[in-house]
């Protein structure tokens, strides 16, 4: 969106808008991105609000290193670097809101989706 990030991001009320239109509109919505929890928990709490129990969270807890390297094996690579990551780390960001599933380093990429998609496959 290109806006300036942080509290009371201009983001974060059309964030709000497009999960509830998905909500009324999709039969899934995924929400996806760098969002830390102090200035995103409002969207959390509506999205909880609306969502109740369908909500399956996810945190990726891997090492700086790790997800530097991660970055480099990207398409995206080019776009931003260890530097522009190093600036929006934050350690342990855990959401106040959700109850998220942890991922670490040592689960690969096919057991991630497995694992997302048994979550919800288990639910429909």
């Amino acid at each position: 969106m290109w806006v300036k990030d942080g509290v009371d991001t201009k983001a974060l009320p059309l964030m709000i808008e497009l999960m509830k239109y998905g909500y009324e509109h999709c039969d899934v919505v995924i929400l996806e991105g760098i969002m830390y929890d102090e200035w995103y928990s409002p969207l959390f709490k509506t999205a909880n609000e609306m969502y109740g129990m369908d909500i399956y969270a996810y945190y990726f807890d891997i090492p700086f290193e790790e997800t530097v390297r991660r970055h480099n094996t990207r398409d995206k690579k080019q776009e931003f670097g260890e530097e522009d990551m190093r600036r929006w780390w934050r350690e342990k960001d855990f959401s106040s809101v959700f109850n998220e599933k942890i991922i670490t380093s040592d689960i690969d990429a096919d057991s991630i989706v497995e694992m997302i998609y048994m979550d919800s496959a288990n639910e429909g």
